[in-house]
């Protein structure tokens, strides 16, 4: 019932309806005739019943035209409620901008599944897990709904792999990803299980597919490709040819940074299982790391000088100043282990494992998120050093990094990792010769310089062999 205006005529005048004209205090009618004069000139408002109109009923055939249809791959879906609902959920939990529990350092292609929701049950059951999972980080607190929603999830995936059309699709490779997500936040340490040889099977399926690739589908790729590879290492029954290369060769031509490019991580299993027969592309990954990690440190110096502005990008160069420094130091223990170093390396080795330490110790400040992945390659640096200083002090940094995930032992990888360096000879380090060419630092001969070649048959770069110091 809007409120209308009306006149501003006295009462006397309107019960009359007369024209008044609205003097004051008094109009003119009501002085002549002597008679009190009130609400002149004074507005007034009007109710009147508001009139709805009927909507005219609308048929079938155009209902179908109005409504909004999501298509996605092929799929046509109107969303319903509990999709949105669900949507509305997961976008909540990405919006979070807290470094600590951003979600997006875990892919940034995280941000295009809500749009996906509804087209795939395994989608949109792992979704659901992950949100409900997702609560539990800040709080450390396992709930009742999160165990179910995750069961949920293993059941919906287990549905969907047992049709062949979808085995490899994006949206299912998508769903193992979060459902390990979920598995890491909600898992305990018996629960620690490794799925590189599921994960390897399915990105060999997805090589041989053809997919209308975007952004989404090319960062779930690379995403996916590194836990397969930091698994084969203890794992031989996982092979990365020829699908790592195919899947990859995009990400990596895009990359100027050749250490961190997927196809020349992917060689670190092969590094380590047969480092007899890779001494030479050893050596060149070593010299090649020489170059990138001085690079990496200069940025990551800048960016933490910029403080609270940057501190997400800080956090990721970070993780990528871990990634290089793990695996300078393994080229560095198999290099020496095989008298193929100096005093130089020895010295490089002692200033890396100092590197790391002072790396995680800053990374906390983003735990348990923003520096989920620092412990995994700090154990590196307790395997290679002897330093018992050291080694208690990386001890009690994987100690408080034990307190944020439980499905992970520290300890416990880096006892694996020790061993499997042993039993292959590589902790046996050969004590450094004086007598060796100190000038190189990374070779033992002019000769190996010379002789050093690519796994591609292109000769080593002059640039990259003239480094001669990781640090």
């Amino acid at each position: 019932m809007p409120g209308v205006p009306s006149g501003r005529g006295c009462e006397a005048c309107r019960k009359q309806k007369k024209r008044c004209d609205q003097g004051k205090p008094a109009c003119l009618r009501c002085t002549r005739l002597g008679i009190p004069c009130v609400g002149s000139g004074k507005q007034r408002f009007k109710f009147v019943e508001q009139q709805s109109i009927a909507a005219k009923p609308i048929s079938p055939t155009q209902a179908t035209h109005e409504v909004q249809v999501l298509t996605i791959d092929g799929i046509s879906i109107v969303p319903c409620n509990q999709t949105m609902m669900m949507a509305g959920a997961l976008c909540s939990a990405l919006e979070v901008k807290d470094v600590r529990y951003d979600l997006s350092v875990y892919g940034e292609f995280l941000q295009h599944i809500p749009k996906r929701l509804g087209t795939n049950k395994a989608l949109d059951a792992a979704a659901k897990a992950l949100t409900t999972s997702f609560a539990s980080v800040p709080s450390q607190k396992r709930s009742v709904e999160g165990y179910e929603t995750y069961v949920q999830g293993l059941q919906a995936l287990r549905v969907c792999l047992g049709d062949p059309k979808q085995v490899g699709s994006p949206d299912i490779l998508c769903a193992i990803y979060l459902m390990m997500l979920c598995q890491g936040w909600i898992g305990q340490r018996d629960d620690c299980t490794g799925h590189g040889e599921a994960l390897a099977y399915l990105l060999n399926v997805a090589s041989s597919q053809t997919w209308e690739g975007g952004t989404f589908e090319a960062e779930l790729i690379v995403t996916l490709c590194v836990p397969v590879i930091v698994e084969s290492i203890g794992n031989p029954r996982i092979n990365l040819q020829p699908w790592l290369t195919k899947l990859t060769e995009t990400h990596d031509s895009s990359i100027n940074m050749e250490s961190i490019k997927l196809r020349n991580l992917a060689k670190l299993p092969q590094f380590i299982n047969n480092p007899e027969a890779n001494l030479l592309e050893i050596t060149y990954a070593y010299q090649r790391l020489g170059i990138d990690v001085p690079n990496v440190r200069k940025h990551l110096s800048i960016i933490a000088a910029q403080g609270e502005p940057l501190r997400k990008i800080h956090a990721r160069y970070q993780t990528v100043y871990s990634i290089l420094l793990a695996y300078a130091i393994l080229m560095n223990t198999i290099l020496r282990s095989f008298g193929a170093g100096n005093i130089a390396m020895v010295q490089e080795s002692a200033a890396m494992v100092d590197e790391m330490i002072t790396l995680a110790e800053d990374a906390s400040q983003y735990r348990p998120l923003g520096a989920s992945g620092v412990p995994l390659f700090l154990v590196t640096a307790l395997v290679s050093t002897k330093d018992a200083h050291k080694r208690a002090r990386i001890e009690e940094i994987l100690a408080e990094y034990q307190t944020d995930f439980a499905i992970a032992s520290w300890m416990d990888i880096a006892a694996w990792l020790d061993a499997k360096l042993h039993n292959r000879g590589l902790l046996k380090l050969t004590p450094p010769s004086n007598d060796m060419d100190k000038t190189r630092g990374f070779t033992a001969s002019a000769s190996l310089v010379d002789d050093l070649e690519t796994s591609s048959g292109e000769p080593v770069e002059p640039s990259a062999v003239a480094v001669c110091c990781v640090m």
